[in-house]
């Protein structure tokens, strides 16, 4: 058993200031995001279109974990100008987002703040591991108002028109009036807003992304990938119209409109 040299160098326990800065940021973005967090997950509740929203940030946790042994093979040097720059950047959208009542900035500008976090704490080294997780999160964030209604209304007819054309095709007497389809003298479907496509385009879209992201696949194919979500959607929501609508007619309009 041999004694150890006094002028022996002991290994440091103490956190590098960069990490407790990093720490620091963290704890200061949640105080500051909060409510905007807090009305962002009512917003996946009351609506349909972004009920995804609440898988979207454990998926995000998922995809750091798997993505793990990047970080085990070196530790990355901090970048404490490029964090801190990342930081202010983040900070001053919120503000401007609060400053202008510009909702979908107030909450996008978190996501820069992320990235700030992860320079400070392990570099760009950290932010090659979590850049796939900041950018998916977007996907938690609602549309902006205007987007949204420029969005709707045309999804909304085009659904209204195709279902009319796969109805035609089926044989029945079927045709559009604005995005009303009728049957008939009696038989009148409704293509409301919410059955306008946005909800499962939204859905299928981060779906098609989590493939991306996750798929050992060439840059080819996930292009391929993350386009199908459109028709994937599409064909989708006129299924549902249609199916609707064949429950209107053979089983009763009470059924069609719960379905």
């Amino acid at each position: 058993m041999s004694a150890v040299p006094k002028n022996a160098v002991q290994p440091s326990t103490k956190l590098p200031a960069e990490t407790w800065l990093a720490l620091a940021a963290v704890v200061g973005l949640v105080w500051v995001w909060w409510p905007t967090l807090a009305d962002t997950a009512s917003r996946w509740g009351d609506q349909s279109q972004y009920s995804h929203g609440f898988l979207v940030p454990p998926f995000a946790m998922i995809l750091l974990w798997l993505r793990r042994d990047m970080l085990r093979k070196k530790p990355g040097r901090p970048a404490a100008l490029w964090g801190m720059g990342f930081l202010l950047a983040g900070l001053g959208l919120r503000f401007l987002g609060t400053y202008v009542y510009f909702e979908w900035l107030s909450m996008a500008s978190l996501l820069p703040c992320l990235a700030g976090i992860c320079l400070l704490w392990g570099g760009w080294k950290a932010f090659h591991w979590a850049w796939p997780a900041i950018v998916f999160l977007m996907f938690m964030v609602p549309l902006p108002h205007r987007v949204e209604v420029g969005l709707a209304h045309p999804l909304q007819r085009v659904a209204t028109l195709a279902s009319t054309f796969v109805l035609q095709t089926m044989g029945f007497a079927a045709f559009s009036e604005g995005n009303i389809i009728r049957i008939g003298e009696e038989v009148r479907i409704g293509v409301v807003e919410a059955c306008s496509g946005l909800s499962m385009l939204m859905i299928f879209f981060a779906l098609s992304t989590a493939v991306v992201l996750l798929a050992a696949r060439t840059p080819l194919e996930k292009g391929l990938i993350f386009i199908s979500a459109l028709p994937i959607a599409l064909a989708a929501n006129i299924t549902r119209i249609v199916v609707a609508t064949l429950l209107h007619l053979y089983v009763g309009a009470d059924f069609a409109n719960y379905f």
